[in-house]
């Protein structure tokens, strides 16, 4: 509990309170440098020095912001507003105004060390609103992410592609293949992709991207997020491939600010829709390490959905069903890769990670995003229907 204590500026909290502890915590290294003896700690303040507190407390200045500029401790500091109520009276709850270099300077370390941000824990810790916190940030982001330059097309989305396009789409899906077929992966899938050659997977994945989806896949440079959230999304129950685009709920200039997730709607009867009503209700259409990600980055659950194909199954037949489910799954796999949506994984599989990454057409350090789909799709089996017969 949090004692008060009244003062000329206000309600200001007491120097003995947990607020002060946590703070010196956090903000222990900033006089670190500073720091005296334990016999140098007894000696209180000199009048030049508490004639220069004053001023600063005037200011707005909090405790270790004073202790940083007159060069001395903060436990130092503290003890001589306990002992001076006309000095503590000066101690604002709130600081406002223009924040110092010094302030600036332990934003941006906080920033730089911490991906998922707290902004009422900031203020608290920095004796600042949370406004005036997201204020500060936002600030920050502007200089370090000035907007990109809208880079103008020669070819409307919808225009048919090129042949050169097509040359280029056929080739790089084939290279993705190829190295998935070398990646690890369930029997299950080493049956299924042996089973039909490569050039007639590619073949039947490629007469189902539609052309937008298509001309951003074989773009010479990887995707913007203006440009996937300018592909559509299809609210039917087709079975397909989709992404998922997340923001941060409140942006840090240190870390990126949108990620992407691509996942597969194989149920029939549901499909698209139905996944993005499983995703958005936060149930089973997530799974645990997804939510787990969402939550450790800090991002906002309502996203942005796009479709990157789809395909209508007419029959809910088990063998139509399964076969459906096999080439949905596949171009999941390939797209996670294309897109590079697929993290970097854990120490223990770093050699598959790399060998998966590497794949992606466009070097993964030009991407303004970052994945967070946690595995390879083709590691876990699809579910046959009840009544599939297995071959």
């Amino acid at each position: 509990m949090v004692s008060w204590r009244r003062g000329a500026r206000g309600l200001i909290p007491s120097l003995s309170s947990p607020r002060w502890d946590k703070a010196r915590l956090f903000f222990s290294h900033t006089s670190s440098s500073f720091r005296k003896t334990p016999s140098e700690e007894l000696i209180p303040l000199t009048l030049l020095e508490i004639e220069q507190m004053q001023g600063l407390l005037q200011k707005g200045f909090q405790v270790w912001e004073v202790a940083l500029h007159i060069r001395r401790s903060e436990s130092v500091v503290r003890r001589s507003l306990q002992e001076n109520d006309g000095l503590s009276s000066l101690l604002r709850k709130v600081k406002r105004g223009r924040w110092s270099s010094a302030e600036e300077h332990l934003l941006l370390r906080y920033l730089a060390k911490r991906s998922e941000l707290d902004k009422k824990e900031i203020a608290q810790l920095m004796g600042r609103t949370a406004d005036n916190v997201a204020r500060q940030i936002r600030k920050i982001a502007k200089v370090r992410d000035p907007p990109m330059p809208l880079l103008s097309t020669v070819t409307s989305p919808d225009e048919e592609l090129s042949q050169f396009e097509r040359a280029t789409l056929e080739a790089r899906l084939e290279c993705i293949l190829m190295g998935l077929t070398k990646a690890n992966k369930t029997e299950q899938w080493d049956r299924i992709l042996m089973g039909t050659p490569r050039a007639e997977w590619v073949e039947r994945i490629l007469a189902l991207i539609p052309t937008p989806v298509g001309r951003l896949l074989a773009a010479p440079s990887p995707p913007t997020i203006s440009t996937l959230r300018s592909l559509e999304w299809e609210n039917s129950s087709n079975m397909g491939v989709y992404t998922w685009i997340l923001t941060r709920k409140i942006h840090n200039p240190f870390y990126p600010k949108h990620y992407v997730y691509v996942g597969s709607a194989t149920k029939y009867g549901w499909g698209l829709s139905g996944r993005k009503y499983q995703h958005q209700k936060g149930g089973e259409g997530s799974s645990f390490t997804l939510r787990h990600r969402i939550q450790h980055n800090g991002l906002a659950k309502k996203g942005h959905f796009v479709t990157l194909l789809s395909m209508e199954v007419t029959s809910p037949e088990p063998n139509e069903v399964v076969k459906a489910r096999q080439m949905i799954v596949l171009a999941e796999a390939a797209f996670t890769i294309w897109l590079g949506a697929l993290t970097q994984g854990r120490p223990n599989d770093q050699k598959e990670r790399l060998l998966l990454r590497s794949l992606c057409p466009w070097s993964l350090e030009q991407m303004s995003y970052r994945g967070v789909c946690s595995h390879n799709p083709l590691s876990m089996d699809i579910s046959y229907p009840q009544g599939y017969a297995q071959l």
